[in-house]
């Protein structure tokens, strides 16, 4: 009896687990880096929707971050199918946070996916939503 029980078990999670939904792969390409940011830190972050500290540079739900070694930037990401949103900036003067002045706007690189271009407040997170259903390149351009 007790073989049975755990054969059932067994299978309940074999067929649990098999249900999952197959990752996909985001691959983020960075455009606008400059030779003179080399060295320096780019922070991203993927947001969820639903992430109501979006899109500030500290609560991302997953927080990245790599040195810039050339003007050129990829990094591949394996997420489950859904919404996301990207942000990323580059760190130039090494504290750790994106930089803004007085009124409020980014005095360092930054950019967000689907290459949203604020106005006169920071993006909303609906704007920057992408749906990662395939496999797919996401490509931000630097402000």
């Amino acid at each position: 009896m007790k073989n049975k029980s755990l054969v059932a078990l067994l299978l309940f999670v074999w067929i649990f687990l098999g249900l999952k939904p197959a990752e996909q792969e985001m691959q983020l390409s960075i455009h606008g880096l400059q030779p003179s940011q080399q060295g320096k830190t780019l922070y991203i972050g993927i947001w969820l929707p639903g992430n109501v500290d979006f899109p500030h540079d500290q609560k991302p739900d997953i927080g990245l971050k790599a040195q810039i070694k050339s003007t050129t930037f990829t990094l591949s990401r394996k997420l489950a199918p859904g919404k996301y949103a990207v942000t990323v900036y580059v760190d130039e003067n090494g504290n750790g946070r994106l930089d803004k002045n007085l009124f409020g706007a980014p005095k360092e690189p930054f950019g967000v996916s689907n290459n949203v271009v604020p106005k006169l407040s920071a993006p909303k997170l609906e704007e920057c939503l992408f749906d990662l259903n395939k496999s797919q390149n996401i490509r931000i351009q630097l402000q």
